[in-house]
């Protein structure tokens, strides 16, 4: 497992904790660990990681190590850029998917992408994963 995966996995903790116990929680990452220093080495990194991006911050009380939400999760925003051909590809996914379902309230505009697109996109692929006939090579 690399840092990055860890961080993903503290990101969706983190939607429904606001605390971090690194002894009690560590087990809700890493459900099997075969090594547990090296597992812990990576979630004190990805700690130490989102730390530094100031979305939570760590505090050591006797002897145990917590990481504390700086604020709710879903209030912080990203900035992302997206060129003309990846907003036309984005779209046009979604304006398919529309036409498909026969519910044209979420239509997209390639030249106004916004927050609610991408996460449009992203149920729509969640969706697909998990009515997928078989594997994709």
């Amino acid at each position: 497992m690399t840092i990055l995966e860890v961080g993903v996995k503290l990101y969706e903790w983190f939607e429904s904790n606001d605390s971090f116990d690194v002894d009690k929680n560590f087990k809700n990452i890493f459900l099997i660990s075969e090594d547990e220093d090296l597992d812990k080495a990576l979630l004190n990194a990805s700690l130490r990681k989102i730390e530094s991006q100031n979305v939570i911050s760590g505090s050591h009380v006797n002897g145990r190590s917590f990481y504390l939400l700086n604020r709710p999760i879903d209030s912080m925003d990203q900035s992302v850029n997206v060129d003309y051909p990846t907003a036309i590809k984005i779209a046009t996914v979604i304006n398919n998917f529309c036409d498909d379902i026969d519910d044209h309230k979420d239509v997209v505009d390639p030249a106004e992408i916004k927050s609610k697109d991408i996460l449009h996109l992203a149920l729509i692929l969640e969706a697909w994963q998990k009515n997928k006939p078989h594997k994709v090579d």
